[in-house]
C-alpha cells in the first residue's frame, strides 16, 4: 500500500501531466511515461538522460509538519520540486508561469492532496557546459 506522501505525489503529477497549457507548451503525451514515448512531463528518474527540452522532470524536496485540519488530522506540507529544462529563457519563463497559474487554479476535494501553492523559481546552472535552460520550480503540497 503506497503512503499519503507517495498517493499525493501522484494525484499531483496526474493533474500536472494533464494540464492543457503545459501540455501544449512542453508537447507532453499525455499518458506517456518516457521520453520516447513523448513524456515532457515527467516523474524523476536516476540520471535521467537525455532532459526533456522543453519538459518539467518532477523530483522531491522537503516535508514540514504543517498546522491541524478542521477534522483534527495534522495536515502536511511538502514542497515538491519541479526542474525545467527550455530551450531559451522565454520559454523557461513561460512554463514556469504555467506551472504557477495551474498552481493557483488547481483544488483537490478527493485523495490526499489538497492544494499545491507555488513557493519560488530560479534558474540553474547544473553543469558548467549546460546546453539548455533549467529552472528549479518549487511548489508547496498540502496533504490531509
Amino acid at each position: 500500500m503506497a503512503s499519503i506522501q507517495a498517493a499525493a505525489l501522484r494525484q499531483f503529477y496526474a493533474a500536472l501531466e494533464s494540464y492543457p497549457p503545459l501540455v501544449a507548451l512542453t508537447g507532453h503525451v499525455l499518458g506517456a511515461s518516457t521520453l520516447d514515448a513523448g513524456a515532457r512531463i515527467i516523474g524523476d528518474s536516476v540520471r535521467l538522460r537525455p532532459h526533456p527540452i522543453p519538459g518539467v522532470v518532477l523530483g522531491l524536496g522537503s516535508r514540514n509538519q504543517g498546522g491541524k485540519a478542521t477534522t483534527h488530522e495534522a495536515l502536511r506540507d511538502w514542497e515538491v520540486n519541479l526542474l525545467v529544462w527550455a530551450e531559451d529563457v522565454f520559454q523557461a519563463a513561460e512554463i514556469a508561469e504555467e506551472i504557477e497559474n495551474f498552481c493557483s487554479l488547481a483544488r483537490w476535494e478527493m485523495g490526499p492532496l489538497r492544494q499545491a501553492q507555488w513557493v519560488s523559481s530560479q534558474q540553474m546552472e547544473l553543469t558548467q557546459d549546460q546546453e539548455y535552460i533549467s529552472v528549479l520550480v518549487t511548489v508547496r503540497l498540502r496533504i490531509a
